[in-house]
This record gives C-alpha cells, structure tokens and sequence, in this order.
C-alpha cells in the first residue's frame, strides 16, 4: 500500500523503513524526497514520526542506533530518525 493512502487516527506513532538509496528489490520510482516532504508534514499534524536509514535530509535528527549483522554477513549500524521539529 501507498504510504499515501494510509487512514491515520490522531497523534498516530509512524515507523518507516522507506528503500534506502542504491539497494535492490523495491518498488521501483520511490520518490525519497517526497516521502520526507509527508513525513515532515505529518509530524506538523502531531504524529510521532521514526524512519529508518542511513542518509536522511537536513532536519531530522537520529534517536537510536544499533549494530547488526547484513545478509551478506557485514557489520551495519541501523540508525532511527525523526524531524527535529518533534519533542522525542
């Protein structure tokens, strides 16, 4: 479903893992910047707003990281963001 498309009761809590930047698999034409524009909006509406990635626009701060193991065996850090705007 289109992220778009989702009926959020208010003050809602938003977790997004979104595609990151140059991974395959995803749906082709996610618009990135888009995505952020909503999300930013939508937490100017009072929802809690987290994503997950590595590289996020100017204005979102990280809350939380961790280290885990990818597929291929290689040490990642996820890292957990929301807009600075947001009192988290």
């Amino acid at each position: 479903m289109d992220y778009r498309d989702v009926q959020l009761e208010p003050n809602s809590v938003i977790y997004a893992d979104i595609p990151y930047p140059g991974t395959e698999g995803y749906k082709v034409g996610f618009d990135a910047d888009e995505f952020y524009k909503w999300a930013e909006q939508k937490a100017q509406e009072g929802h809690q707003v987290f994503v997950s990635g590595y590289d996020v626009p100017e204005g979102w701060r990280e809350v939380n990281s961790y280290d885990r193991r990818s597929m291929k065996n290689k040490k990642v850090t996820d890292r957990l963001f929301t807009p600075e705007n947001r009192q988290t």
